[in-house]
């Protein structure tokens, strides 16, 4: 309630004396990428293989001025094309963030060449912060683009998800090494 203020607090206790001042950080960007719905088939041979990548950032801004500490990116699923990812996440972002947006961008992921991009959204966070808590589909846009994708912020996501707090980077690296471990015949002997 007192986010980026500061507070002066009157130290309690026997011996207590003095005051302590404390500025109280914003609550995290709680987000659910839950699923995507009716998106193009992009694959050659089969159906798409559907995974979102998102970043906040000043509105309008081009993807690559999003920082990328920001960025979170949910698996891969294969064969579909309406993906259930119910992938949950927090990013910290600066308190001043008024005129802050959400930029989601759907791809197929392909072994053989580059991911081709599926579509995107933008959506101000003044508008996700409005409708806290309520899951809306948003229109993807772009060349070819087709289908929503489904996204809700606020307290309710954790009780929809695992929510990961860690950057995209070392989500993929745990990941990784979990499938590693399961997958390798040497471990567990």
């Amino acid at each position: 309630a007192h986010a980026n203020e500061l507070r002066t607090y009157v130290l309690d206790g026997p011996k207590a004396q003095g005051t302590i001042t404390l500025m109280m950080a914003p609550p995290p960007f709680t987000l659910l990428i839950q699923r995507g719905t009716n998106l193009r088939d992009a694959d050659l041979f089969d159906v798409s293989d559907p995974y979102a990548v998102c970043r906040v950032g000043p509105a309008q801004s081009a993807w690559e001025s999003k920082a990328s500490s920001t960025e979170r990116r949910t698996m891969v699923v294969q064969n579909s094309l309406n993906p259930e990812w119910q992938f949950g996440c927090t990013i910290e972002l600066p308190a001043e963030r008024d005129e802050w947006e959400l930029q989601v961008r759907v791809f197929d992921s392909d072994w053989t060449s580059f991911d081709n991009c599926l579509g995107e959204c933008r959506v101000p966070l003044a508008a996700l912060a409005a409708h806290a808590n309520e899951l809306r589909a948003y229109i993807l846009d772009g060349p070819k683009a087709q289908g929503t994708i489904s996204i809700m912020t606020g307290s309710k996501v954790g009780r929809l998800c695992i929510v990961n707090t860690l950057p995209h980077r070392f989500h993929c690296a745990v990941r990784a090494a979990v499938i590693f471990t399961a997958t390798d015949p040497h471990i567990g002997r």
